[in-house]
């Protein structure tokens, strides 16, 4: 990534976004973004932090409640279990 022109960044920074709208790119998206903030920072270019960063942050939040939510229900489900193998339901 650092060796990345200026143009070629923010078109990675794009991509990244498009790619982050989808629930099985997101992990492969947020990785990206961990190492493009290492180098770059899209706020250079007038508008590109609305375009780029504000889409971003927003499906980011939906993927992270999504994620939330997966794990509660986990909890949920290796309580039920746990009952089941304890003889506590029958």
């Amino acid at each position: 990534v650092a060796a990345l022109s200026h143009e070629q960044l923010l078109k990675l920074w794009e991509l990244v976004r498009d790619w982050n709208m989808y629930a099985r790119n997101s992990a492969l998206s947020h990785a990206l973004v961990q190492e493009l903030l290492k180098v770059d920072v899209p706020l250079a270019v007038p508008g590109t932090a609305k375009s780029v960063l504000d889409p971003l942050a927003v499906y980011s939040e939906r993927h992270f409640q999504r994620v939330d939510r997966l794990i509660k229900d986990s909890f949920l489900l290796d309580h039920a279990i746990a009952c089941m193998d304890n003889g506590l339901v029958e």
